[in-house]
């Protein structure tokens, strides 16, 4: 037998090195990105609510078991697990949206690690940076990890399952700790969002006795499943025990029955459009696959002979995942987040073999334009920015500049830094939009509300002709202190008592025809509206000033007080 050279075998050694040091690095450049969003308002989901109401009243009441509406209902729709990690962050934090959202985007890091062991043992260390890199500038990765949802903690742990797994059927480890990652990972995962956490057990089983020279049962391990079961199980068991079986069943109808409800033909709408999209949500990456597969499909061939195992893992994955969520009558892109992990890592094992084959021109041609869009974006930005706002113009500079410096990276470095350049402004963009667009297009009333409502002593705020999201805001920039009445148009009854209203311009004459004065205008939002007339574009521009053609869609909020006796009407 010859044993291997031993230069080779050191400078694979340095390559592996080196590509586990690029990727923390893209895991801290993606942690540092994303950080100043975390307290802004401006890109707040709706869904939040629901887990910052129910974690803050539990901190306020100490029933840390059964979660809660605003309104008082209980919630037993999703498992408790990613309450209980809001609450924790509370407690070490305190109450605030970053407090909400800082464990979300150290889930989003480690799916980032995660991803970058899974490839490293479907495909290699190589392979294993340039996934993490793709999986980093994903969209979907990105929204789901600078918000209070359970979908990025859902895929974390679907993702240490998923690679303890493979670690105990791909590499033949029979150390526990794979089998800890591969059924307490299933089990956080049951925990955080239900049924979906157990999908990798089978899976695994599944593909495993269909493959040669791996026993089933030497997955198992008795104490390793008991105490997962136990994880997955307490909460389900507990409230059971303290509200019933009509706990589990408003369990079970948003898992299941209310999933499967209608006319079956969105089956095929859904086929269609989860197809269609996932290309979309894996842009820039999946665009550059097809070209991979069109121009060096015997290298494709070839890696498919040598990691036809690896490769029909990731797709019985994927396909697992599609039959799912195929059959729900309701479509998010988010659904298919799980199976990025794995999807990032056949990307980047695509590309890499384009990398090296007749499709590299094409790939130096994409990631050259790419970054040229970038330098392109951010001079648009600037020139909107000296029309519009100064924060734009900020924004407009570092996605210039930082294009600027990753295309001359291009020419100083090898093929692999120019997926990776592709990657990072990816990054730079996702957060350069986030941090200096949106606050300027979408001012949320929550942060003024709060800070003049508790400036007063606090108090109840009544809640008229407002979006819901910004109510959720309100509870969690105030810690909960402020309480707050829904009302409707039709019923004004009620607002005698209350001292603070905050609604939009259709309510506002109403109301101070009521006795009420305005105290503040308080944030804005964008609404749709007429088409713009050529004319008052061109006015605009030419007196230099475009927002007045922005302030048009504006829909502003804003708070009243009652007027005092003695003070007039």
């Amino acid at each position: 037998m010859v044993s291997q050279n031993p230069i080779k075998k050191v400078s694979k050694l340095n390559e592996e090195v080196n590509a586990r040091k690029a990727a923390f690095l893209i895991v801290l450049i993606y942690f540092l990105a994303f950080l100043p969003l975390l307290p802004r308002t401006s890109y707040y989901r709706g869904d939040e609510r629901f887990y910052t109401d129910a974690a803050i009243r539990m901190v306020q009441t100490g029933d840390y078991l059964t979660p809660y509406y605003h309104t008082g209902q209980v919630r037993f729709r999703k498992p408790i697990l990613v309450y209980w990690i809001i609450v924790a962050s509370y407690k070490v934090f305190g109450i605030s949206l970053f407090s909400s959202r800082i464990p979300f985007l150290i889930a989003g890091c480690l799916v980032l690690f995660f991803t970058y062991r899974i490839t490293s043992v479907l495909f290699g260390e190589r392979e294993a940076l340039l996934a993490s890199a793709i999986l980093a500038s994903n969209m979907t990765v990105f929204h789901t990890s600078i918000r209070s949802h359970p979908d990025i903690i859902q895929c974390l742990f679907l993702a240490m399952s998923l690679y303890g797994f493979m670690n105990l059927i791909l590499r033949g480890e029979r150390s526990s700790h794979y089998h800890w990652l591969a059924y307490m990972g299933a089990a956080l995962a049951v925990a955080s969002k239900g049924g979906l956490g157990l999908l990798p057990v089978a899976f695994s089983f599944i593909f495993a006795s269909s493959c040669k020279g791996v026993r089933v049962r030497e997955l198992l391990k008795g104490k390793v499943i008991i105490a997962s079961a136990a994880v997955a199980l307490f909460w389900f068991v507990a409230i059971s025990l303290k509200h019933g079986e009509a706990a589990l069943r408003d369990f079970f109808l948003d898992q299941v029955g209310e999933r499967l409800s209608g006319s079956k033909i969105y089956i095929l709408e859904n086929a269609f459009l989860y197809l269609g999209r996932l290309l979309k949500e894996l842009m820039p990456w999946s665009l550059m696959s097809l070209i991979v597969l069109a121009r060096d499909w015997d290298r494709v061939k070839g890696l498919y002979l040598t990691k036809k195992k690896e490769i029909l893992l990731v797709a019985g994955w994927y396909l697992s995942i599609f039959v799912i969520f195929a059959l729900s009558n309701i479509q998010r892109a988010r659904y298919f987040l799980p199976t990025y992990p794995l999807l990032g890592a056949l990307l980047a094992s695509v590309l890499m073999e384009g990398e090296e084959g007749r499709s590299s021109k094409a790939l130096r041609m994409i990631e050259r334009w790419v970054l040229i869009l970038g330098m392109v974006g951010g001079g648009f930005l600037i020139l909107l920015g000296a029309l519009l706002d100064l924060r734009v113009v900020v924004g407009g500079m570092i996605i210039l500049l930082g294009s600027v410096a990753l295309y001359r990276a291009l020419f100083q470095r090898g093929h692999l830094p120019g997926l990776l350049a592709v990657a990072l402004l990816g990054i730079m963009g996702f957060s350069v939009i986030h941090n200096f667009l949106r606050p300027v297009i979408f001012a949320s009333p929550a942060p003024c509300v709060v800070r003049e409502v508790l400036r007063e002593g606090g108090g109840t705020v009544a809640v008229l002709d407002l979006p819901d999201k910004y109510r959720g805001q309100i509870n969690v920039l105030s810690g909960g202190r402020i309480r707050m009445k829904i009302f409707t148009g039709n019923d004004l009854k009620g607002l005698e008592g209350v001292r603070f209203i905050i609604t939009s311009h259709a309510f506002l004459d109403r109301l101070i025809r009521r006795g009420y004065e305005l105290r503040k205008v308080c944030g804005y939002s964008y609404r749709e509206g007429p088409p713009l007339k050529l004319e008052e574009v061109i006015r605009a521009m030419a007196k230099g000033d475009l927002s007045p053609l922005f302030c048009r869609f504006r829909e502003h909020y804003y708070l009243l007080t009652k007027v005092r006796s003695g003070q007039g009407k």
